[in-house]
């Protein structure tokens, strides 16, 4: 099944698997250090993806409701 942007489920696990790796594991760590989010904030990852950067962010936040990842596409891995 394809989402609104004609993507899938596969093509998220494929973006996941090869692309996250490859591309974009070095950038989370750089933009939170940029950032210096504090344990309290409140953060919103606007077109998360996946949730690369959400995910590494989760593991800082106090509150799980302190922090949000949206992105258009429906698909996740």
């Amino acid at each position: 099944m394809t989402d609104e942007m004609g993507l899938t489920p596969e093509a998220a696990r494929g973006y996941e698997t090869y692309f996250v790796p490859a591309i974009f594991h070095q950038w989370p760590q750089r933009i939170i250090t940029l950032a210096e989010p504090k344990p309290d904030d409140r953060i919103l990852d606007v077109g998360c993806g996946t949730g690369v950067l959400t995910r590494q962010l989760r593991a800082m936040a106090s509150e799980p409701a302190n922090l949000t990842g949206v992105d258009l596409s429906e698909s996740r891995p």
